[in-house]
């Protein structure tokens, strides 16, 4: 889903398709055991992330780090859905 949100807003996130595509199952592995990934769907279908984890300044603080939503799906209140899910989940 990752390289799937890169193509059309290659600008999400802090990395390339290229970079994505060539991390290998572990390191894909590690990423993900070390945040927390929350997918919202419709009718099956992904259409938004957000990732959450340990803030480096402070163990019992939490950051976000990842938030994407497909833009058909934007302003009616799936990214506010997912961040509440992942302030939730952290605590």
């Amino acid at each position: 889903m990752r390289i799937r949100t890169l193509r059309p807003d290659p600008g999400a996130f802090a990395s390339t398709t290229v970079r994505e595509r060539v991390r290998t199952r572990s390191g894909w592995q590690k990423k993900t055991d070390l945040s927390t990934w929350l997918v919202a769907n419709m009718s099956g279908n992904p259409v938004g992330l957000v990732c959450g984890s340990i803030s480096h300044d402070a163990a019992d603080e939490r950051d976000l780090t990842s938030l994407w939503v497909s833009s058909p799906w934007r302003g009616i209140g799936v990214a506010r859905r997912l961040v509440e899910e992942g302030i939730a989940r952290a605590y």
